[in-house]
């Protein structure tokens, strides 16, 4: 029986406990999905056996720590997951968005919203349900003012235009 060898090698001696390395670096922290694995190991792992610009592939992404790595590592990255939140995830921690439309975006959000305030315009944006009542949650000028910015995000052009 023959072994695989390959030209990189993992050094026994290496330190892999990563006590004083973040977790929450990049991406990595916007939630705490359970029994991820650490950025380190997936990047050492990455950097160890993927070489630049080959596809590194994660049958069970999770919160998708291991594309964000591969992502920073210059390579590209597929990831599957049965549970449909951890793709959301994800996508969300490895989709890269362009600062200045981003600003743009915002800045265009920010003038409709104020704009409509001050001529009173009330939208019926907030969700049907018999059972939630925002007025316990939100003063009415405050759940006034998230109707406003709901109805423009929403009603947003293409926003994926600030994404590369």
């Amino acid at each position: 029986m023959t072994s695989l060898k390959t030209s990189r090698s993992v050094d026994s001696q290496e330190d892999w406990t990563f006590l004083d390395v973040s977790t929450s670096k990049y991406t990595h922290g916007f939630h705490l999905y359970p029994a991820r694995m650490h950025p380190e190991i997936a990047r050492r792992l990455i950097q160890k056996y993927a070489y630049e610009s080959k596809v590194v592939f994660d049958p069970f992404m999770g919160s998708g720590g291991v594309l964000v790595e591969a992502l920073l590592n210059n390579n590209n990255s597929v990831g599957i997951d049965v549970n449909p939140f951890a793709v959301l995830l994800s996508k969300v921690k490895t989709t890269t968005i362009i600062p200045s439309v981003l600003q743009k975006t915002y800045d265009a959000i920010l003038a409709k919203s104020k704009e409509d305030y001050a001529k009173k315009i009330r939208y019926d944006t907030a969700p049907k349900s018999k059972s939630l009542d925002l007025s316990f949650w939100y003063k009415p000028d405050v759940a006034h003012k998230l109707s406003i910015l709901k109805y423009h995000i929403f009603g947003l052009d293409k926003p994926k235009k600030a994404w590369k």
